[in-house]
């Protein structure tokens, strides 16, 4: 029950409204509430999409953001970070590394959101729920990617670093990854709060937690490949 909902009910009980006035305040509330937010959608998406389901579609967004990684020569290696393989010959990561590196990078996040949201005596936990939720919030990257596969296709002189490096300086593709990175924290905020249950600081905590010991995990594996 939303904060409206709940002024309303202290109303009718202070016999302030009616309890006719009190159902058609409470309708109206509830089709402003049930009317689809787009912005909403793209932050949290989890309140519509969860479960299996939502582990399908991360599933898939992985498998095509990999393809166009691997065109592109740019791949998100950990949860917030991206490496361009173009000028390290000797480093070029295929689709099916690509591929591995998003697993894991999904599966050690959603043992940690697990694991946590369980040692704070959480009710009702389902692990699907907590891989599903984050394998979908790479839809973020996968948009990123998107952008910059047709930037690449467009200009492949966007992607030239001044020096033989692992990243580019060009402002605008800094700016789309940095939008990615941006999006990326919220909908992780948002897929941890919808499959943990948690709240206040136990959220935040138990967030900050899990992304430390998920980059250093990821940085490990990252180091071996590359």
């Amino acid at each position: 029950m939303n904060e409206e909902q709940k002024r309303l009910l202290n109303l009718l009980n202070q016999n302030k409204i009616t309890t006719e006035e009190y159902n058609k305040l409470s309708a109206i509330l509830s089709s402003v509430a049930n009317k689809p937010n787009f912005f909403n959608f793209l932050v949290n998406p989890f309140q519509k999409i969860v479960g299996w389901y939502a582990c399908l579609i991360g599933i898939l967004i992985i498998l095509l953001m990999s393809y166009l990684a691997d065109k592109t020569l740019i791949h998100f290696p950990s949860l917030f970070s991206y490496i361009y393989t173009g000028n390290m010959k000797q480093a070029h990561v295929n689709i099916f590394k690509i591929i591995l590196e998003n697993i894991f990078v999904c599966l050690t996040l959603s043992i940690s959101f697990f694991a946590c949201a369980k040692i704070l005596q959480q009710k009702h936990l389902r692990f699907i729920d907590f891989i599903g939720t984050v394998m979908l919030a790479r839809i973020s990257y996968f948009m990123v990617t998107i952008i910059l596969f047709i930037c690449y296709q467009i200009n492949k002189n966007y992607f030239l670093p001044p020096e033989a490096g692992r990243h580019i300086n060009n402002p605008f593709i800094m700016f789309i990854v940095f939008s990615g990175l941006i999006w990326q924290i919220t909908l992780l905020v948002n897929a941890f709060k919808e499959s943990s249950g948690l709240s206040a600081h136990k959220l935040w905590i138990s967030f900050i937690i899990s992304i430390v010991i998920t980059e250093v995990l990821t940085g490990y594996l990252f180091s071996i490949f590359l």
